[in-house]
């Protein structure tokens, strides 16, 4: 992870990630990747032997096809919200109606709600964000 002082202005408002919207975020060949059935197979049964049933919070969901994926492959199994800094990637998740969508803000103050908090790494591995599980409002 790299921090940086000072952020650029950019990334503070959300420019950049609204400058990136259609060329990235929302580009055909990013969603048809996102979305193909078989984009998450191992990341899927990775989660599943840690997670079979619960609250997900996923942090920096990007088009929330993970979270769709999860619920359509273990319906029921699975409520699902997705926050990301990209807000139209954020509203595309929204208008696919297969993930619950917070602000980052919203999410992260009622954290304790989540059974997981993952994150998804483009390079196909999951990476949970804040360990495998969270109870009575204490990080495990």
């Amino acid at each position: 992870m790299v921090f940086a002082n000072p952020v650029a202005p950019e990334l503070v408002s959300g420019a950049f990630y609204d400058r990136l919207a259609i060329p990235f975020y929302l580009s055909a060949v990013k969603l048809e990747g996102d979305f193909a059935t078989s984009r998450f197979d191992r990341e899927l049964r990775l989660f599943r032997q840690f997670v079979t049933r619960g609250a997900v919070l996923d942090v920096g969901c990007s088009t929330g096809a993970f979270l769709g994926e999860l619920q359509r492959r273990f319906p029921g199994d699975y409520s699902a919200t997705g926050t990301d800094v990209a807000g139209a990637a954020l509203d595309h998740a929204a208008a696919r109606g297969q993930v619950g969508v917070d602000g980052a803000e919203e999410a992260l103050a009622q954290i304790v709600r989540f059974e997981q908090v993952t994150e998804v790494q483009q390079r196909g591995g999951v990476r949970h964000a804040f360990g495998t599980q969270i109870n009575a409002g204490k990080l495990l």
